[in-house]
């Protein structure tokens, strides 16, 4: 019996023990916890701080005003800069205001045709604001970013400029068409058609922008670039615009870019073959 009374209360001492180490690991992972949180807490007030300072500064005001689309606001600094509004801007010349850019490279021209903001980019580009500059990663243009988000205004006052590349491509080879025909954007397509853009430069995979068109089933594009004259033949790895499009389930209208692709190859797909070999045959 006292062995019994003996072995209980070990037991007893031991869940006890086992309980305090457990309420002692709980009071640690609490603390640390707490120490997290209000690390946290300071890397916020900081990163808000830094980013209310920029805001003072004229280029950070110029960066928000393009990305909400504050046109007179844009005009206002741009004018002050010219002006030379020490109040304002101590050295800060309009050329280095308007090609002030992020880490990665992002001009207040980009942040503007990234949102569509028309006025904006006008304003910029009558700064003197460079059209071809591109981010440092992924060497995405204002005109590549903006055919890839469709907006089409922008796109049209970026081709005006005499110096815009209209076949600039990212780090990747998608050039400003790619780019829209990715995106199903066909009003940006036809207007880069119509400024002469290439259609079939190559992404580094080896697709095209039909291929790209057909893969994602956008229909309009497809059609805009049959018009237009694109090859049916380039292939990438998955076969050229017609086999990519046979091997989609769900994407977009792909009944009727496989309907669009068929038509072509039956209207000129053996004139096709026939060119290819005879280039083939002159490049040998």
């Amino acid at each position: 019996m006292l062995a019994s009374r003996q072995e209980a209360a070990m037991m007893a001492t031991g869940d006890a023990h086992a309980e305090d180490k457990e309420n002692a690991f709980e009071s640690r992972e609490a603390r640390k916890r707490e120490v997290v949180d209000q690390m946290t807490a300071k890397a916020d007030v900081v990163r808000k701080e830094a980013e209310r300072a920029a805001m003072l500064e004229p280029k950070g005001r110029l960066f928000h005003a393009c990305e909400i689309g504050d046109s007179e606001r844009v005009y206002l600094l741009l004018k002050k800069a010219a002006e030379g509004d020490q109040s304002i801007f101590s050295d800060e010349s309009v050329g280095a205001l308007v090609e002030a850019s992020t880490p990665d490279g992002v001009t207040p021209l980009f942040t503007a045709c990234k949102s569509g903001h028309v006025e904006c980019a006008q304003l910029l580009l009558n700064a003197g604001a460079f059209p071809n500059k591109a981010t440092k990663t992924h060497k995405f243009t204002p005109l590549w970013i903006a055919c890839q988000k469709g907006k089409d205004q922008c796109v049209k006052l970026l081709l005006q400029q005499s110096k815009v590349n209209v076949n600039q491509p990212a780090i990747d080879g998608r050039t400003p068409l790619y780019a829209a025909c990715e995106g199903g954007r066909p009003a940006c397509v036809k207007l880069l058609i119509e400024a002469g853009a290439k259609l079939e430069e190559r992404r580094n995979d080896g697709s095209t922008p039909l291929i790209v068109a057909s893969v994602f089933g956008h229909a309009d594009v497809v059609e805009l670039l049959l018009e237009a004259g694109a090859k049916l033949k380039p292939s990438d790895e998955d076969g050229n615009a017609l086999e990519n499009a046979r091997k989609q389930v769900n994407a977009g209208d792909r009944e009727r870019v496989i309907r669009l692709l068929e038509a072509a190859f039956e209207e000129r797909g053996h004139r096709e073959s026939v060119q290819l070999v005879s280039n083939d045959v002159q490049l040998d």
